[in-house]
């Protein structure tokens, strides 16, 4: 990925061709999961299927090569959230990978919003999907533009990811394999 440091900020370009090497692996200098251990990030989720069972808590999104998957228990509107803590990140791309457990129709995201925020209570809203079918497999990724052309020029705090209807299984938990973001940070 091309770094460029201009004078608001870095900017972590997305690269077709490694669609999970942006803001979250820059931030721990090259491992997602760093930033994590290190406080630089912290991730949040509207609920957790099982809080005992590390295979499905919010931080497994951050290891790319992973067998496990973020799984929300089955809640209207279930969320994901990154918060970067001192930094500010203004998302051009983000990239999704759906769960590494079943082929199509197996409880992968089909519709879902990403929001940002500088005070974990109002959101802006940054993309829209509605009915995806590109995330319909197993362990398949694919990076998504945001599309609020208004909102995309602030930075935010706070980046989440909220499911908005059922997936593809016909519930609503929230299961993502891996989630990266691209674009400026200051």
């Amino acid at each position: 990925n091309e770094i460029l440091n201009i004078h608001n900020g870095t900017t972590i370009q997305y690269n077709p061709s490694d669609r999970f090497n942006g803001i979250l692996t820059h931030l721990g200098k090259g491992n997602a999961s760093k930033a994590f251990d290190n406080k630089i990030i912290n991730l949040t989720a509207s609920s957790i299927y099982n809080n005992n069972d590390s295979r499905y808590q919010p931080r497994v999104v951050l290891n790319q090569t992973n067998t496990e998957n973020f799984h929300s228990k089955s809640e209207p509107n279930s969320w994901l959230c990154v918060d970067f803590n001192s930094y500010r990140v203004k998302p051009s791309h983000y990239s999704i990978k759906s769960n590494g457990w079943g082929g199509k129709g197996y409880y992968h995201p089909r519709s879902w919003d990403i929001d940002g925020s500088n005070d974990n209570k109002n959101w802006d809203p940054l993309d829209s999907r509605r009915n995806e079918t590109c995330l319909d497999d197993q362990a398949v990724s694919n990076t998504f533009e945001v599309r609020n052309q208004k909102n995309n020029q602030k930075y935010y705090r706070y980046l989440r990811i909220m499911q908005k209807d059922k997936n593809t299984a016909n519930n609503y938990c929230l299961i993502i394999g891996s989630l990266e973001f691209f674009g400026q940070f200051v």
